[in-house]
This record gives structure tokens, sequence and C-alpha cells, in this order.
């Protein structure tokens, strides 16, 4: 019987973890979902798919079949996304900039920031006098002009070294749609033991701030082979 098989378009990505480890500050046993990446696109890579052999008038085509990498695009970026692919650690200070108008030599600042430090200016002039008490400013100020305030604070939420770790291997479960002899069906792939490879982007110009396909390397040796499925 010769089934015929089609599949393609957007899929859902199940990450488990491979193993128990510590990501992110939370423990995490082996085969544990991490996260799930919907509505991605997947392709898998073989890297060396032939290779010529044989004489002048004998070449022979060869193959070794088993993929070597998975890459996956339309990664929309998470906190799971970036515990992946750089160190989380606790809150630093961040810089901010705000244009505060005066009011009775007062300029109300949008919060109460946990200052390391401030500077004021006026028409470019800096300010020397003042006194900052929690979400205010006091001071010898012109009312209804603007003043530009350049301030430190806290981060409320916790902050990532551009350092990369690497946490061991993975298991990927790409689940998606495709036919069977013309009919609606599940396609399902599981690549038991994957490292994630990639080196990211930080791309501020277009429009998103990560910006690589997820690169994994399938591991082979010593491990399940992967597999495809269509059909429940």
């Amino acid at each position: 019987m010769n089934n015929l098989y089609e599949f393609g378009g957007s899929c859902d990505v199940i990450i488990r973890c491979n193993s128990e480890r510590t990501i992110g500050g939370k423990v995490y046993q082996a085969n544990e979902p991490y996260t799930i990446l919907e509505n991605v696109y997947c392709s898998l890579q073989y890297k060396n798919i032939t290779s010529d052999i044989g004489t002048k008038n004998n070449v022979i085509a060869t193959r070794d079949g088993l993929p070597d990498f998975v890459n996956i695009t339309n990664v929309t970026l998470t906190d799971k996304i970036n515990c992946l692919i750089a160190e989380k650690i606790q809150p630093q200070t961040i810089g901010c900039v705000y244009y505060g108008e005066a009011y009775d030599n007062v300029i109300y600042l949008p919060e109460i920031p946990i200052v390391k430090s401030i500077f004021i200016y006026y028409k470019n002039n800096k300010i020397e006098n003042y006194t900052v008490e929690q979400d205010k400013i006091l001071g010898e100020f012109v009312d209804g002009e603007e003043y530009l305030i350049f301030y430190e604070k806290i981060s409320q939420h916790a902050c990532f070294d551009f350092s990369t770790p690497h946490y061991g291997y993975f298991t990927l479960e790409i689940i998606g749609k495709g036919n069977q002899d013309k009919i609606s069906d599940q396609v399902y792939i599981k690549l038991p033991a994957v490292s994630l490879m990639s080196v990211p982007v930080f791309d501020l110009v277009n429009g998103s701030v990560l910006n690589m396909p997820m690169q994994f390397q399938i591991i082979h040796q010593n491990q399940q082979k992967p597999y495809f499925n269509v059909g429940e």
C-alpha cells in the first residue's frame, strides 16, 4: 500500500528537560516540560547528504541518513527563552530619563525610585541645588517649566547576563498538522536528545529584540533515534 503523506506550515514544539537540571533558579525533573513554542516553523537539516565514491566512470551517491540540526523560527521571546540564551541574575540598576514640569518648586517623579544617582538640567544648564524626597524633587524651580532629569533605579524584574549558559540536552517534540492520503491528521516528530547551539542576535532595528533561528544540534551517540509519525 502506497500512502501519500503531506505536511507543512506552523507547528508547536514542546521542549523537555532530558535530565534533571536547574534553569533560571527552578529545578526541573527529567522529562519534565520546560516550555512550549507555539506557531513556530521547523526544518530538519542534514549536515552531509551526499558524497561521491568510485572511479571516473563509476560514481556512487551515498548518504548518512540521520538529521544533524533542527532550526526553529518565528519564536516569541519569553522569560523561558531568555533563560536558555542568557544567564538569569538578580535585579540591577537601570538608567531612566524623565522630562518633569515644575510646580511650586516641586518636580514629581513618575515613580518612587531607589535612586543611585540623579542629574537635573534646565535649558542645557546643570542644576546643583535640590533635594530628593521619595517621588519628588525640591528646589528653586521655575513654575511651568520643563526640566530634564536623569536618574538610576533598581529594576523590579530579574535581569539577564549576556553570557550564554549551557544546560545539557533537551528533548524536542514537534507537533503539527499534515495529510495522510488527503485526510487531515497530526504529524509528530520526536528528537530525544538535542543541544541548543545557536548564538542570539539582539536586533533593535527590525522590531524584534531577538533575531535568530533557535538551532539545536541533534545528538545521536548513545541516544534513542529520532523518529516521526503521521496520525494519532
